[in-house]
């Protein structure tokens, strides 16, 4: 930036004397920007840097392509020397690439095309756009083409994209009823039991996540995650953010007579904390929750009651802890929670399922039940908090009848649904010539 400026020569020139400012200036905006992005995408963005610096350095090239006169396609050859740079960009980063899973034949070229994506995002972060790169497209479409020659007989869904099922009503209540005679193992050396404050806050979780979809970055910290040990720790959501409405009164901070007294009639009200899609709750920040207190089995509201009478947290405590704690008013981490759901899951799925679900399954699972009780595309969205049609959910408040109202019939919905690529795993493999004796024996019985 400093050497683009000693060069300008306009009339709007920033003085030569005053371009210190701009140099303290241009690290703390950079800063300011990184810092603006979620911290998911900081962590993709390193893994992008790593795979673009790679190929950079094997052409012995700068990373930082700040050609603006290229990059604008004012310079014609300097425009061609950057798509060709991004074009065989993609190339290079698919080759060093690794497959997702040990199931996959091949990284997806779809993966690498994203590294260049993230590059692109961070030059304009720092004001200097690359160049358009159709040129890319075409090669993704022939690197496509490639592997799905190579691999598609053998693996006939390579191209499409592999996401998370949605947890089933009989996976829920096969969870529910463990550990029965068996031993289920969790993190911390413990095994699984719904009664303590670890298996009560386990279940409430699991409860509330698929009633509310909440996120399992919203309820958990990222375990080892630099930012947890600073002040940018990542916003969760903490005891705080439930209140509960008990015999017609609003209750911060409930008695253990309180939780004991909840029935029909009383629910709690939780205020969505900040998410990947909504990093300072402008959008949902002001949108509750309303889980209402029933006899379902995996009821939320009733689930949590028990978690807080079981672990009672109150006055300012309330605000330090969060809403799900295995003990010791800490959080659970991204890695308890997905060893504790693996080990459930072992338990209620073939070994080979195992990995078609996550905690992101409870999310699907919400808007699944939604769609089979009869909601709308607007209120599923909206009850999901994705940020899609973005006036409804800004404008278009879900008064607490109507989210209740959905929400319950939500909970007596049976989901059953799954991807054509999860189902063909479940399958046996089927010979064509038993396929053609098949359709031969339904068509004579048919003409007889």
């Amino acid at each position: 930036m400093i050497d683009l400026l000693r060069r300008d020569e306009s009339a709007y020139a920033i003085p030569q004397s005053r371009l210190w400012v701009v140099a303290d200036l241009e690290i703390d905006i950079q800063g300011l920007a990184a810092d603006g992005r979620a911290y998911g995408t900081r962590r993709q963005q390193r893994s992008n840097w790593k795979h673009w610096e790679a190929w950079c350095s094997h052409l012995g090239i700068n990373p930082w392509r700040f050609d603006t006169a290229a990059n604008a396609g004012v310079d014609a050859a300097g425009a061609k020397r950057e798509a060709f740079i991004l074009g065989a960009g993609l190339r290079f980063i698919f080759n060093r690439m690794q497959p997702r899973r040990r199931s996959d034949p091949t990284p997806l070229p779809q993966s690498a095309l994203n590294v260049l994506l993230g590059v692109r995002r961070l030059h304009k972060d720092r004001g200097f756009p690359m160049v358009p790169m159709p040129m890319v497209q075409g090669i993704l479409k022939g690197m496509m083409r490639r592997v799905q020659e190579e691999y598609g007989e053998d693996h006939p869904n390579v191209l499409v994209p592999k996401r998370k099922e949605p947890f089933t009503t009989e996976i829920l209540d096969a969870i529910g009823a463990l550990p029965g005679d068996t031993r289920v193992p969790m993190p911390g050396r413990r095994n699984l039991c719904w009664g303590d404050v670890f298996g009560r806050a386990l279940w409430a979780m699991l409860c509330v996540l698929c009633a509310a979809g909440l996120r399992k970055s919203e309820v958990a910290r990222t375990e080892g995650s630099p930012e947890a040990a600073t002040r940018h720790r990542r916003p969760i959501a903490m005891r705080r953010n439930a209140i509960y409405r008990i015999g017609g009164r609003e209750l911060a901070c409930p008695t253990a007579e309180d939780f004991r007294a909840m029935g029909p009639g009383d629910n709690v009200i939780i205020t969505p904390p900040p998410s990947k899609a909504d990093q300072w709750a402008m959008v949902w920040g002001a949108s509750p929750i309303y889980l209402a207190w029933g006899p379902e089995p995996r009821n939320a509201c009733r689930a949590l009651a028990a978690m807080e009478l079981g672990d009672m947290v109150t006055g300012e405590e309330r605000s330090r802890t969060p809403l799900f704690s295995p003990g010791g008013g800490v959080a659970f981490t991204g890695y308890a929670l997905d060893t504790a759901l693996r080990a459930m899951l072992r338990r209620v799925v073939p070994a080979a399922q195992v990995e078609q679900y996550s905690w992101h399954s409870a999310r699907i699972y919400l808007a699944c039940s939604l769609l089979d009780a009869g909601a709308s595309n607007g209120q599923i969205q909206a009850m999901c908090r994705w940020l899609s049609e973005e006036s409804l959910h800004i404008y278009a408040r879900m008064n607490e009848t109507t989210y209740t109202y959905w929400l319950q019939r939500a909970l007596t919905a049976n989901v059953n649904s799954v991807r054509a690529t999860s189902l063909a795993a479940r399958c046996p493999l089927i010979e064509d010539a038993q396929i053609v004796g098949e359709l031969l024996r339904l068509n004579l019985d048919h003409e007889s």
